[in-house]
């Protein structure tokens, strides 16, 4: 009888923790600008690093009207559109995994 209300305590923790660590489209649009930064400081040059930042700050404001976020309280899915492209994106324990290819 412990062990069943160990495991039941234990599954009521993990299903707090899911819920309350369930990401915010806030949270997805930082989780963005930081992969595309981290991108940008990639460049060769200082100049081809601003021009990267500079594009991705354009293209984060844009992108912030397209972003759709269903959420199933223990987790959200984000899809962000860009043009005629789209990413969908798993965000669970304040992570975010993507779940379609990128290009």
């Amino acid at each position: 009888m412990k062990r069943k209300a160990s495991v039941l305590l234990l599954l009521a923790a993990l299903l707090v923790a899911l819920v309350l660590s369930n990401p915010t489209t806030e949270d997805f649009v930082d989780h963005i600008r930081a992969k595309w930064n981290k991108e940008a400081e990639g460049k060769n040059t200082e100049i081809e690093q601003l021009l990267a930042k500079g594009v991705n700050w354009l293209k984060l404001e844009w992108a912030k009207q397209n972003i759709r976020r269903e959420s199933y309280l223990l987790f959200s899915v984000f899809t962000i559109t860009i043009g005629e492209e789209k990413r969908d994106y798993l965000g669970i324990l304040s992570q975010f995994i993507g779940m379609s290819p990128e290009r």
